[in-house]
């Protein structure tokens, strides 16, 4: 929360200099907008016991389609926008011993409804703008889950695991809800628009709690997202 208040500042701060600089946002639009998006991803389990904690990340890989709409709040500079997206974020290994071959991989499918503030900053005598914006990302996961294969000599053998399911994951099954924030800018040249954000959780994506003799356990697991996004507005 505090980075998230941190760019919020930082916004407030570049409206306020707006207006002393004379940016031109009178021929600025907002309307529909689509945009694909590529995410180099990290998941970041955290435990936490007897007042140590220690953590370990994963890397992976995320695409993503999303639409946006941006409309001005009034007569101020500031816009704001909603959009829907479907994020498939996605990891897979192989590893071979002894001609046994193993394959893994670890898969969410999620819908998301980013929801944001956003200061279009004309940049005057050019076609380029650049809008920074900050929000929330509510997201609902379809699927999530790990699924492995073992082969030899022609044979296979194929297990799965779901992560939000109680017969898979007894009451350490993940949240399906999620809420989250980002931050970030899009740099806009006539109708098309190349931006980089960050997208990080507010609640876990996983979270386990337990007494052990007087003593708290506490695990959670999160995902983080780099955002390189390439749209087009309508």
């Amino acid at each position: 929360m505090k980075k998230l208040s941190t760019l919020l500042l930082l916004v407030l701060c570049v409206s306020v200099f707006k207006s002393n600089a004379q940016f031109l946002y009178d021929d600025y639009e907002g309307g529909m907008s689509v945009n694909f998006t590529y995410a180099p991803t990290w998941g970041t389990a955290k435990v936490i016991y007897d007042g140590d904690s220690e953590s370990e990340s994963m890397d992976l890989n995320a695409l993503a389609l999303n639409f946006d709409y941006m409309s001005q709040i009034g007569s101020s500079p500031v816009f704001y926008s909603c959009g829907a997206g479907l994020r498939w974020t996605f990891r897979s290994e192989k590893e071979s011993y002894e001609g046994v071959t193993l394959k893994s991989s670890l898969d969410f499918v999620t819908m998301r409804i980013p929801l944001n503030l956003a200061l279009p900053i004309a940049i005057p005598s050019t076609s380029i703008t650049i809008v920074p914006f900050a929000g929330f990302v509510p997201n609902f996961h379809f699927y999530g889950g790990e699924t492995y294969k073992a082969s030899y000599e022609g044979e296979s053998v194929k297990e799965s695991i779901n992560y939000f399911s109680e017969d898979d994951m007894d009451d350490e099954k993940f949240n399906r809800f999620v809420l989250g924030w980002q931050a970030g800018a899009r740099i806009e040249y006539s109708s098309f628009y190349v931006g980089l954000s960050y997208e990080g959780h507010i609640t876990n994506l996983y979270g386990y709690k337990e007494e052990y003799g007087g003593e708290t356990y506490k695990e959670r697991y999160n995902l983080g997202y780099f955002d390189i996004s390439f749209g087009y507005k309508f």
